[in-house]
């Protein structure tokens, strides 16, 4: 997403990606170029907080001289601290998210093998109680209701089923 984003704009198709994670060294990334668009044969030297954007003395001059200005190397210098925090702080919640999908993805082993041992355990108990209403004499009084709306020959299948 962060490359895509980085190969459509103009001013940052220049710009060398790294991943998430991994350890830069700001002192070596390339710096942009620092001759004005404008003005060719001038180096950016002023940022213009109200427009954010670098410009030379000349574009001052002519459209920035009313804003408010900061030296760009100061603001450079504030970016790329503020750059390797965020760096920094996006590896940590890399790592944090990794830690926490390798406990779900344990969670969820658990909770499958939880659910396949109460599904054995319902069937054993499924199959002792149609073998109990299967086999209770009817001169003991049980009526319908107690199969659980099963029919007899419904549950004399079931537990012939089950021990076959």
């Amino acid at each position: 997403m962060c490359e895509r984003g980085h190969k459509t704009i103009k001013s940052t198709r220049s710009h060398k990606l790294v991943t998430i994670g991994e350890k830069i060294n700001v002192e070596t990334l390339p710096m942009p170029p620092t001759y004005c668009d404008q003005h060719k044969d001038e180096n950016l030297k002023i940022y213009c907080l109200d427009c954010k954007s670098a410009v030379c003395m000349m574009c001052y001059i002519k459209s920035h001289n009313g804003n408010k200005w900061s030296d760009v190397n100061e603001v450079a210098e504030e970016f790329r601290k503020q750059m390797t925090n965020d760096v920094d702080n996006v590896a940590v919640g890399y790592e944090r998210c990794k830690e926490m999908l390798e406990r779900l993805d344990k969670e969820r082993e658990d909770l499958n093998e939880q659910i396949t041992k109460a599904g054995i355990r319902i069937s054993e108990k499924f199959v002792v109680i149609c073998y109990f209403l299967v086999n209770v004499d009817v001169s003991s009084r049980v009526n319908d209701d107690l199969l659980l709306g099963f029919d007899r020959d419904d549950l004399r299948t079931a537990v012939r089923l089950k021990h076959s």
